[in-house]
């Protein structure tokens, strides 16, 4: 075979590149951390040893971790990224008869991952709504012998949750492991992390890339029963984090009071811009409830406001040509959003999006 021929019929996810535009497409933080707890990173960085190798299980982080969100450091896995960790989980936890249920839509690596390790992949499409019926899918799960069923809460792209009630039900109902991608539930409520212990059969993923503004330092977690962490373990590198990340991902964590007033501040400014984005909605301008930090819309000229919005230096994302996720930045960002979609409609665009 030749090299990477195994892999040209998966759909590669390509990020926009930065070049200095109003970024609203990949769902980060818009607000830089503050220059207390920056120095302080800083000072945390400057004492790692740079000579050895990083702490292979990211104790002191990971215990921070399990502080914040009030669970067991021994269920706690921390990996270059929640990426890393479903590499680790799609690559090496599981094997070759599994059968891997992802949804659609959602967030898109789930699947490329599937297809990268040769995994069995079943598609199971939401209804017309973008929701889908726990019970429906409990009831796939069993007669197609699904191992493992993935899925982000609340929903990249839709930003809709799923309830605490209908996913116990779920985890309840089935053997299959069920994986939660929480990426976005710092932006609301209902997580699960506090059922771990009761549910052998649930993992969750969570990320430092959204709420908690540190994307640039690729750090995220897996929360699990004690014995499902341990296999991850056995399956990552022995050296997956390295030590700056490490040492400045744990002192944010340590600023437990900072990182729930981010939160509600980018909240808040997710509600304005739906609120101020329903003075273009219609019946051609469909605005979901998110329950995240974006906002996503239906519309059929989708494709025409993305082009139009990128002439003008702000980037979202358009997703299949109807749909349009955009990132709440700062007031800023968000008014200079608004008031070039004004400008899109008002000044002779509107033949550009017929």
């Amino acid at each position: 075979m030749k090299f990477g021929e195994k892999l040209a019929s998966v759909e590669a996810y390509t990020p926009f590149p930065y070049a200095g535009q109003i970024r609203l497409d990949a769902n980060e933080s818009g607000y830089e951390l503050p220059e207390d707890i920056r120095k302080k990173m800083l000072e945390a960085v400057a004492a790692v040893d740079f000579n050895r190798y990083p702490d292979p299980d990211a104790i002191k982080l990971c215990r921070a971790f399990a502080s914040y969100y009030s669970v067991a450091p021994e269920t706690v896995v921390a990996g270059n990224g929640s990426d890393e960790l479903l590499s680790v989980i799609f690559g090496g936890v599981l094997g070759e008869k599994d059968r891997v249920l992802v949804l659609q839509p959602d967030f898109s690596m789930y699947r490329i991952y599937c297809e990268t390790y040769g995994r069995k992949v079943d598609v199971f499409s939401k209804e017309e709504d973008l929701t889908f019926d726990a019970d429906a899918v409990c009831r796939y799960i069993q007669e197609h012998q699904i191992s493992f069923f993935i899925f982000s809460n609340p929903c990249n792209p839709t930003g809709l949750q799923v309830s605490e009630s209908d996913l116990c039900r779920l985890l309840e109902n089935t053997d299959c492991t069920v994986c939660v991608d929480e990426a976005y539930m710092d932006f609301s409520s209902g997580s699960l992390l506090s059922e771990i212990n009761r549910y052998p059969n649930l993992i969750i993923l969570k990320t430092m890339s959204k709420n908690i503004g540190f994307a640039a330092g690729r750090v995220g977690f897996a929360v699990s029963a004690a014995e499902n962490i341990a296999a991850i373990k056995k399956a990552k590198s022995p050296y997956n984090l390295n030590s700056l990340s490490q040492a400045a991902a744990a002192v944010l964590f340590e600023n437990g009071a900072y990182l729930q007033k981010i939160s509600e501040t980018i909240v808040d400014g997710r509600k304005q811009l739906e609120s101020s984005l329903q003075v273009f909605s219609g019946s051609d301008f469909q605005i979901y409830s998110s329950n995240a930090n974006f906002v996503y819309i239906k519309t059929e000229k989708a494709s025409a406001y993305y082009q139009a919005l990128l002439e003008r230096n702000i980037v979202i994302r358009c997703l299949n040509g109807q749909y349009l996720r955009i990132t709440a930045g700062t007031a800023e960002e968000n008014r200079q959003l608004l008031r070039a979609l004004k400008q899109i409609i008002q000044q002779g665009k509107e033949a550009v999006l017929e």
